[in-house]
């Protein structure tokens, strides 16, 4: 081949490939979420911060929780490594480290309410449907529930349609969570 005809293949060809790759961009997905790390604005946890109060055989304790909404409902979580899950309804995912050793999954169906403990199902709880009552401004949900005991599990709505305070029992013997809104 002459030389004027490889010249001319190559200029050819040059420009089909930049025809061909003009518009493609090279992009990687973890330096974009670096650059939107550093240019988003800080986030304010403080409008997310809970307090969790445990009720469990007469002793009470407190740990502050911030929220993060998933797919799934509510997130509530600590650096410690406690974890409350909530659906809206249902407080479904109970884990805490200290002073509790906590490990529970809460499903529901058909009116029972059915606790597992470090994966094995230690009871069965009968619920009935919540009933709204209203008050000033404020909506609150109570559901009733027989285990060995009668019990209430109560959400509180405030005038703005938010979730201000929930309360649940979270095992057979009737300890409670109450995770109440701060600010």
């Amino acid at each position: 081949m002459s030389r004027a005809i490889v010249v001319v293949l190559k200029l050819l060809l040059t420009g089909l490939l930049v025809i061909m790759f003009g518009g493609c961009v090279v992009k990687s997905t973890q330096l974009s979420a670096m650059i939107a790390l550093i240019e988003s604005p800080e986030i304010n946890l403080s409008d997310n911060r809970w307090l969790l109060r445990y009720d469990a055989n007469g002793n009470t304790s407190s740990k502050f929780l911030y929220s993060i909404t998933v797919p799934e409902g509510t997130v509530f979580a600590n650096k410690s490594g406690d974890l409350i899950l909530f659906d809206g309804w249902l407080i479904s995912v109970v884990k805490s480290m200290k002073p509790h050793q906590i490990n529970v999954k809460i499903s529901e169906s058909a009116g029972n309410r059915m606790f597992e403990e470090y994966k094995r199902y230690s009871t069965v709880h009968s619920c009935k449907q919540w009933k709204l009552h209203r008050r000033t401004g404020v909506a609150r949900f109570t559901q009733e529930c027989k285990g060995k005991d009668v019990y209430t599990n109560l959400i509180l709505v405030d005038s703005e349609g938010m979730i201000s305070l929930v309360r649940q029992v979270y095992d057979d013997l009737g300890s409670t969570i109450t995770l109440s809104k701060l600010n």
